[in-house]
């Protein structure tokens, strides 16, 4: 079983509804998000679920406002 601890589970659909994001992303892309689209998704742990991955449980409080709960629901 595995537990997400930060969250993000894609990071495009991140950086587009919370502004903030940008700024913590580019650094880990090395360049901005529009010139690395194939490395933002495949920093995003959502690309890489399939039918025989480790079960998952993710947890997401109602009060973060700093990722949308969209992301735990989308994962």
């Amino acid at each position: 079983c595995m537990v997400p601890v930060s969250g993000i589970f894609d990071f495009a659909t991140w950086v587009r509804e919370m502004p903030h994001a940008r700024g913590e992303v580019e650094p880990l892309l090395g360049g901005r998000v529009e010139q690395k689209p194939e490395l933002l998704r495949e920093i995003s742990p959502l690309t890489h679920v399939h039918r025989n991955a480790p079960a998952c449980m993710a947890l997401h409080g109602e009060a973060d406002d700093d990722v949308p709960c969209s992301q735990t629901l989308q994962f």
